[in-house]
This record gives structure tokens, sequence and C-alpha cells, in this order.
């Protein structure tokens, strides 16, 4: 399989700018809900009692 690009310029007009600008700030708001999610021990006391789970399940 070959993979081809094709280089092209998009210019911004009013409709594309203002859907970039909505796609940027919703972009932005899930980075902090994961970056505060990371502080939270709590989701890492999550992940761990998944992994004991699946560790259980699966005989290790």
């Amino acid at each position: 399989m070959v993979n081809k690009a094709y280089p092209f310029r998009i210019y911004p007009n009013k409709t594309f700018g203002c859907s970039r600008f909505v796609l940027n700030f919703f972009l932005n708001k899930q980075k902090e809900k994961i970056a505060i999610s990371l502080r939270d021990p709590s989701v890492f006391a999550g992940i761990s009692h998944f992994k004991q789970t699946v560790r259980r399940l699966s005989g290790e």
C-alpha cells in the first residue's frame, strides 16, 4: 500500500475561522479536564484497581 500526500493551503474565511475557533476552544477545555484528572490521585487508584482485576481474571 502506498500513501500519498497532497499539499494544499486553506485560507481562513468567516466560516472556517469560526469553526476553527470553536474546535480550539473545546480542545483546550478537554486538555484542562485531562490535566485536572491527572492531578487527582483517585484516578490512579482506579487504574491500579482495573489492572488488578485484569490480572486476576487473566490468571496471572
